[in-house]
């Protein structure tokens, strides 16, 4: 073989060697970055679709202040964590439907349960591409002092994998519920005390 010939050919395996090894670098990256994504998939995967959670806590407002926070559809907006923007929309089956932006999110909820004073249910309102659907109740009691006692209980389904394991994983079933009773505190300007953990209980 000629020098010119040898030459051409250790240039070839070169550039094979190399692109070989952009290639296996380019297949690590990837792997790196889809191992993660399918890991999660499959833990959500085995996870179950529906929940129940309940959390209880004292909030340091009149019962009567707080109902009115909790079923006003005007003021669902208001005090619900995470909330940007709101709007009210066309009533179903004569209860009122309110829409919660959540950042890049929407989240529509009926009014579908009350009992005067007492306890008032919002549920969600599917979507054509819902992720999550269920629902919130409120139940209200004296706490003594001026005080209340609430009660959050959240029935939800999460219908996709990553999703479910996401929500296990970094942020917890109860997290939303909690944080809803923190938040009619921040509302009403009042402390807030949480009942020892009691959920979730699927």
């Amino acid at each position: 073989m000629s020098e010119d010939g040898e030459r051409d050919e250790v240039v070839d395996d070169a550039a094979k060697r190399g692109s070989n090894l952009w290639a296996g670098l380019g297949m690590l990256v990837l792997g790196m970055l889809v191992l993660p994504f399918g890991g999660l998939f499959v833990y959500g995967y085995f996870l179950p679709e529906a929940y129940d959670v309940e959390v209880s806590g004292t909030v340091n407002a009149p019962q009567a202040a707080l109902w009115k926070t909790l079923t006003e559809p005007e003021l669902q907006g208001e005090w619900r964590p995470g909330v940007g923007q709101h709007e009210l929309a066309d009533p179903i089956d004569g209860q009122p439907v309110v829409v919660l932006h959540t950042g890049e999110a929407r989240l529509t909820l009926q009014r579908t349960e009350m009992v005067p004073e007492e306890r008032v249910v919002w549920t969600v309102v599917p979507s054509k591409k819902h992720v999550y659907v269920g629902s919130w109740s409120f139940d209200l009691a004296p706490a003594g002092d001026g005080a209340t006692h609430v009660t959050v209980t959240e029935h939800g389904e999460i219908n996709s994998a990553f999703a479910r394991a996401a929500t296990h994983a970094f942020f917890g079933l109860r997290s939303y519920s909690e944080a809803s009773i923190g938040a009619l505190g921040v509302y009403h300007e009042v402390d807030v005390s949480l009942d020892p953990e009691s959920g979730p209980t699927d």
